[in-house]
């Protein structure tokens, strides 16, 4: 699977395959805070059960301190999909 979360303004959009799954739109007065960690695999002496924990395979990862391009986000797309063989 190829996942991307973005953030514009009040609006989160998570796409899966290149494909909206899921927008959440955030209520007026509501402030998005990080209260916790998100690990990518295990931690020694971390709780492995935790939901915070993603247990599966990951192939590549990418990461942005900016915002991309809807051009730049399609263009990532085609190169993951090409790469890993995704239809």
């Amino acid at each position: 699977y190829i996942v991307q979360i973005t953030k514009k303004g009040d609006v989160i959009t998570c796409y899966l395959n290149g494909r909206s799954d899921r927008v959440i739109t955030k209520g007026p007065g509501v402030t998005l805070t990080i209260a916790d960690a998100l690990y990518i695999g295990q931690s020694a002496g971390g709780n492995q059960f935790s939901n915070r924990y993603h247990k599966g395979p990951i192939s590549e990862l990418l990461v942005f301190e900016t915002a991309i391009t809807d051009a730049q986000k399609e263009f990532l797309e085609g190169y993951l999909t090409n790469k890993w063989k995704l239809n």
